[in-house]
């Protein structure tokens, strides 16, 4: 851990971890979106 409260790994794992983020949201949000399409269309 640094001064700031952030660890020290962030620089060398925050890029991946940032990807991987972005990906789960994407994937979330794609997912609600398709499933409530799918809801819309059966009513």
């Amino acid at each position: 851990m640094r001064a700031d409260g952030r660890p020290a790994v962030r620089l060398r794992g925050g890029r991946l971890m940032r990807v991987m983020f972005t990906l789960t949201t994407l994937v979330i949000v794609v997912g609600l979106a398709w499933f409530f399409a799918v809801g819309w269309s059966k009513l």
